[in-house]
């Protein structure tokens, strides 16, 4: 039995065996089939390029760049008629005397009426966020975090609490012993510009109690101060320029000085430079490199009285009092040209330069917000100095005919319009008040000479054809087909027969009631500026017998008049211009008025805008579009309104993107009147350009490109692995690995630039880019087969080893 026992347990141990074995096979079959299975990972790298001269990856919903469909990618060029520095304004109700920009708000120092806080989130439309009457008069201010620091004139030095720009409280005071001017943080000080008693330094370590540090008694009155390093550099009056060593704030001490010729207001310091506001004497550059010793470097002189000063990039801020805000270019400290200005509506006393902004402290009228882009394009396009005085110009081809009083007719070379040059001259026998081009010929309405007509086939030299003796005085000529049409002062309207240039004659004559001064054809009629007597409508159907088709009286001094549509543009003195309706001659009918500020004299009409030739007032552009209801164009955001020519505008003429005014002493004005410039940012973005499966996913790309950057731009690119919704800065040419996952590659290009007549460029754009992809192995179910063998071969053996042992037994 217990051999039979032994010889049981044997074969079942052996069957067991048996089945370990193939179990074991079992499942190392099954394992190198799973493993069969694995997913794989495949690496792959492709490209993309573009040249642009096509738009088939273009993003038109996110892209606003010009250029792409053609072949080069640039910032937006933009045309705008008239385009003005003014972007918006905020009248304070006090008197605005500094300003300082922080985030989204400006912070005016308004004299009486304390702190103002003016959200400028909106440049074109600020608003009254918050504001603080502070006890005394607001003069200057600087925000340094959470806190709003007052120079309040007797009151001292005030600090407002700003942490809520809507509800400005009062955290505390320092009472300085004079008349707080001008205040500048730097760290935990306030130096503070305190008149007679020069230089206050005050711990504003806490806020909460400001203390006395020290104290610098400069030689005369302190009135602005900036802080650079180791010096406070302080506008002190007659004693110009004092620069003060506050390496320890509670020890200052004499450095050095620098004397300027007139009054220092204001300084500020940028790099080796101090730029002083010096009132009469203007812009004073100042060379810092030495702080122990100060020398001049140059000088600008500007129109005013300058008395802020803010300096931004390659430009120079000044508020210039009555000549509000000039811009100086200080690329070359050593050599600094106006590079722009903007008559401000009041008394410019200090700016603030932010972004593409400048935030100008204009005395009663409050906060000025200019836009910096057209400041830089000075609408003086250029100017010539005519012999006498300027009365009427023409503009034909490349010249401009100046009827320049004693001198004749000046014959000027405008091919450049920003370098006008002498051509030619021909001096008429009296007093040239008006001229008018006709093919070959000027016509110049020449007072007591009367009609002077002049061969012009060359215009480099004039040559008397003939003329014609007028019974008055010739003051205006307008041409219109075979007759000349002559304003001749007590005469009326003289209708002379020009079919031969060489032989006028008398056609006609009609006697306007008061002294013809202007004359404009349109038509069958003669518009005539009749002095006292308004506006004279002739009927001129036939010419050999004018007759009166009715009147329209303006309420002052008729000059001049512009006929346009329906409408006659009359310049009527001290009524300015007049717009009346002229639909029906027979009834003519006022339509409105724009009172300019000054003697309207003369007007021309283009396209949207009356451009007014208002004396003492320079150009003035006022806008048509609705003769309804005209406008200065300096009420309509992004409109030129004015521009003050030096001396006193009495004729105008527009050609192209030029105003040429004749402006008396000062010649021949040449003033830009069309804005061509290049928008500051722009995005180019592509759509897709990849777009993988599932299963594969960017790795790393490296976007290569042939671009032009001029000085003033710039160009980032950004490359997107998932569709837009991450992207990823990247330089070109170098290898970027994804931080972010996806399958689907877009690019995107930011172009900008600080000057408006700059852009960069994109010519091509290559991506070579990596991708992984995950594959499954397609095929016969090795591994279900497997199992399967396995499962069946271990049936088997067990069958077998079941029969062989009970047989045995």
């Amino acid at each position: 039995m217990v051999l039979n026992h032994e010889k049981r347990d044997n074969k079942q141990l052996n069957l067991r065996k048996g089945w370990s074995v193939l179990i074991s096979a079992v499942l190392i079959f099954s394992t190198l089939t799973l493993l069969t299975n694995v997913k794989p990972v495949n690496s792959a790298v492709d490209s993309y390029s573009e040249d642009f001269t096509t738009t088939t990856n273009m993003d038109p919903s996110n892209t606003n760049v010009s250029g792409w469909g053609s072949g080069n990618i640039n910032l937006p060029w933009i045309t705008l008629f008239n385009p003005t520095p003014l972007t918006g304004f905020y009248d304070t109700p006090g008197e605005a005397r500094g300003v300082f920009v922080s985030g989204d708000y400006a912070y005016v120092a308004d004299w009486g009426s304390g702190l103002q806080v003016v959200d400028i989130s909106d440049p074109t439309h600020p608003s009254l966020a918050g504001s603080y009457d502070t006890p005394g008069n607001a003069q200057g201010v600087f925000v340094s975090g959470d806190y709003a620091y007052i120079a309040d004139a007797g009151s001292g030095l005030q600090v407002v609490d700003i942490s809520d720009p809507l509800n400005p409280i009062n955290a505390s005071a320092y009472d300085t012993p004079d008349i707080s001017r001008c205040v500048f943080v730097s760290g935990d000080y306030a130096y503070v510009a305190d008149f007679g008693s020069g230089l206050q330094v005050v711990d504003i370590s806490d806020p909460l109690n400001p203390i006395n540090a020290s104290a610098y008694d400069t030689p005369d009155n302190a009135i602005g101060v900036f802080v650079s390093g180791d010096y406070a550099y302080v506008a002190s009056r007659d004693s110009g320029l004092q620069i003060v060593d506050i390496s320890d704030p509670a020890n200052p001490s004499n450095a050095s000085a620098y004397d300027t010729p007139d009054i220092a207001r204001n300084v500020f310091v940028s790099g080796d430079y101090a730029y002083v506001a010096d009132e009469v004497s203007g812009l004073q550059v100042v060379d810092i490199s030495d702080p122990l010793n100060p020398i001049n470097a140059s000088a600008y002189d500007t129109p005013s009285l300058a008395f802020g000063v803010f300096v931004s990039g390659d430009y120079a801020y000044v508020a210039d009092w009555g000549s509000g805000l000039q811009v100086v270019d200080i690329s070359d400290p050593a050599n600094p040209t106006f590079a722009g200005s903007y008559d401000t509506p009041n008394i410019a006393r200090c700016v603030f330069v932010s972004g593409d902004y400048a935030y100008v402290a204009d005395g009663g009228s409050g906060l000025q917000i200019l836009y910096i882009n057209y400041l830089l394009i000075p609408s003086n396009a250029s100017a010539y100095d005519t012999p006498d005085d300027a009365w009427g110009v023409f503009v034909s081809g490349d010249y401009a005919y100046v009827a320049d009083w004693g001198s004749g007719l000046q014959v000027v070379d405008i091919s450049d319009p920003l370098n006008p040059i002498n051509a030619s001259a021909y001096d008429t026998p009296d007093n040239a008040r008006c001229v008018f081009v006709s093919g070959d010929y000027a016509y110049i309405a020449d007072e007591l000479s009367g009609l002077q007509v002049v061969d012009i086939s060359d215009p480099l030299n004039p040559i008397n054809a003939s003329a014609y003796d007028t019974p008055s005085i010739a003051r205006c000529v307008f041409v219109s087909g075979d007759y000349a049409y002559i304003a001749d002062d007590g005469s009326g309207l003289q209708v002379v027969d020009i079919s031969d240039p060489l032989n006028p004659i008398n056609a006609s004559a009609y006697d306007t009631p008061g002294y013809a001064r202007g004359v404009f054809v349109s038509g069958d009629y003669a518009y005539v500026a009749d002095h006292s007597f308004g506006l004279q409508i002739v009927d001129i159907s036939d010419p050999a017998n004018p007759i009166n088709a009715s009147v329209y009286d303006t309420p002052d001094r008729a000059m001049g008049v512009f006929v346009s549509g329906d409408y006659a543009y009359v310049t009527d003195y001290n009524s300015g211009l007049q717009v009346v309706d002229i639909s029906d001659p027979a009834n003519p009918i006022n339509a409105s008025v724009y009172d300019t500020p000054n003697h309207a004299w003369g007007v021309f009409v283009s396209g949207d805008y009356a451009y007014v030739a208002d004396g003492n007032s320079g150009l003035q552009v006022v806008n048509i579009s609705d003769p309804l209801n005209p406008s200065n164009a300096s009420d309509t955001p992004n409109i030129i309104g004015v521009y003050d020519t030096p001396d006193y505008a009495r004729w105008v003429f527009v050609s192209g993107d030029y105003a040429y005014v004749a402006d008396r002493d000062s010649g021949l004005q040449v003033i830009e009147v069309v804005k061509d410039y290049f928008e500051s940012v722009a995005v180019a973005q592509s759509l897709t350009v990849f777009s993988g499966s599932s299963s594969e996913s960017l790795v790393s790309a490296n976007l290569t490109c042939n671009d032009f950057i001029p000085s003033g731009c710039s160009i980032t690119y950004y490359l997107s692995p998932d569709n837009g919704s991450h992207w990823e800065q990247v330089n070109p040419g170098s290898e970027h690995s994804f931080t972010n996952a996806g399958s689907q590659l877009k690019w995107k290009a930011v172009l900008t630039t600080s000057n408006p007549s700059k852009t960069p460029t994109i010519s091509d754009l290559s991506i070579s880019y990596e991708t992984v992809t995950e594959e499954e192995e397609e095929g016969f179910p090795w591994l279900w087969v497997g199992v399967g063998i396995g499962v069946a071969a271990a049936a088997i053996g067990a069958i077998v080893s079941y029969f062989k042992y009970f047989k045995k037994e």
